[in-house]
């Protein structure tokens, strides 16, 4: 469905950025950005696609790298 991949949600699952990144609209670093983070932030992951977290912030959805976030 539009290109994504599909992945079971996660409710209830928070990481802390361990540096600062971008969160993209696709799972790649070539994507756009949908949003940025900061080193320490607590972000609500929402699923896991490959090595990618979903996570989201204040309605926006995105993907960043599973080694940038510690559950």
């Amino acid at each position: 469905f539009f290109g994504l991949p599909f992945v079971h949600h996660k409710m209830n699952e928070f990481g802390i950025l361990n540096t600062n990144t971008n969160t993209y609209l696709r799972p790649s670093k070539n994507s756009k950005i949908a949003f940025s983070c900061k080193q320490n932030q607590k972000i609500h992951i929402c699923g896991q696609w490959e090595n990618w977290y979903i996570v989201e912030e204040s309605n926006i959805f995105g993907y960043i790298p599973t080694n940038y976030l510690c559950t």
